[in-house]
């Protein structure tokens, strides 16, 4: 599950945690504890003030219903992102990695998460700044980045760029990239183990097997067109490739 920590992080808010589910807000900007304070009333969570440390006092919600809460209407209508911007100023999806850009150095001008339909693209003050951020970036989206006149376009999924503001969060300026690589393989490999570890869990005996098929469904659907149930039980999912006359169900 995620924690509140990688949700703050991942999303773009600079904050501190203190112990488990406290977190210092010293250094965060007031027009973004506003903007996280605001979020965390739409979704009912309790939370209490302690001078300039927030205490969260409920477990942490789906990072899919953060990002929507997040996402507000308006949000990151200018994508313009020189100087210091707020949160709500930017995309939600890619604010985190700017944020994490900025503190590493890497000072950017312009950015956008591509909403799902296209590249994201971070613009840069300047030429050198552009290799050097495109040289970090490879490391995580490996042949997905690609320098233009101003900047980098990254092909990524929305969580990828939130992936790897938290693995940069990380990271100082005097590291080496070396440790985004070695951060993100072994949150991926947590992430196979906790989903296999669940998936074990789940009750299924032969000719009984509803909730595994229940499970695996709800998990599989972003990635295919289209999904059926044979006379025997088994799900059958397509993903079409290409033209589409080929063998396509798996």
């Amino acid at each position: 599950m995620t924690t509140w920590k990688q949700l703050m992080i991942r999303y773009g808010f600079d904050v501190v945690e203190q112990e488990k589910d406290v977190f210092s807000w010293r250094k965060e900007r007031k027009e973004n504890i506003r903007f996280a304070c605001a979020a965390l009333n739409r979704l009912g969570v309790e939370y209490s003030w302690k001078g300039e440390s927030m205490t969260i006092h409920q477990a942490p919600v789906p990072e899919k219903s953060w990002a929507e809460t997040l996402g507000v209407p308006g949000r990151g209508r200018t994508e313009m992102v020189g100087g210091n911007p707020t949160l709500k100023e930017m995309d939600t999806y890619i604010s985190g990695l700017v944020v994490q850009m900025n503190r590493l150095g890497l000072k950017t001008v312009y950015s956008c998460d591509g909403h799902g339909r296209g590249p994201a693209h971070l613009d840069f003050i300047d030429r050198e700044t552009v290799e050097q951020a495109a040289q970090l970036l490879e490391v995580v989206f490996a042949g997905g980045v690609r320098i233009t006149r101003s900047g980098i376009k990254i092909n990524a999924g929305l969580s990828e760029l939130a992936d790897c503001a938290e693995a940069m969060s990380e990271m100082d300026s005097r590291e080496s990239t070396d440790k985004i690589l070695q951060f993100i393989e072994e949150k991926e490999r947590n992430r196979f183990e906790e989903k296999l570890e669940e998936l074990l869990m789940i009750p299924g005996v032969s000719r009984n097997e509803g909730r595994v098929r229940s499970f695996v469904k709800e998990e599989i659907a972003p990635h295919v067109d289209d999904m059926v149930i044979d006379d025997y039980g088994n799900l059958l999912a397509r993903k079409v490739c290409g033209h589409g006359r080929g063998r396509s169900y798996c």
